[in-house]
């Protein structure tokens, strides 16, 4: 069994995502005192931030190699500029949010991301 196995095994009530919005605070209570996935960890991080600060930041990551989501789609050497948080709104990036969670990253962001969705993409 795999480290990603066994993490995919891992129940959801773990974790439960009380707060989120584009720009409201990012509220995640769980059972553990930070909270990981197999491509990073979610501890302070990300708690208090909320989703546009989090794409536009060059600081907040919960990704192990330090890579913010601003390093990978921001700025002139973006892989994905339509997901630049300098350069898309609320409604925007709701529309994208599908595609993100059927790719390969980390878990606790598709919770989040999964979690503002079903609300609505609230602000």
């Amino acid at each position: 069994e795999t480290a990603s196995e066994n993490f995919q095994a891992e129940p959801d009530h773990d974790v439960e995502i009380k707060s989120v919005g584009w720009n409201s605070p990012i509220v995640i209570q769980s059972e553990h005192e930070s909270y990981s996935s197999p491509l990073g960890f979610a501890t302070d991080s990300i708690l208090g931030t909320s989703i546009h600060n989090m794409l536009e930041s060059s600081e907040i990551t919960v990704r192990p190699d330090g890579n913010t989501c601003y390093s990978c789609h921001g700025g002139p050497n973006s892989m994905r500029p339509e997901w630049d948080g300098h350069r898309i709104d609320r409604l925007g990036f709701c529309k994208l949010v599908p595609k993100f969670l059927r790719a390969d990253k980390p878990k606790i962001l598709k919770r989040v991301f999964r979690k503002w969705k079903e609300l609505g993409c609230p602000n």
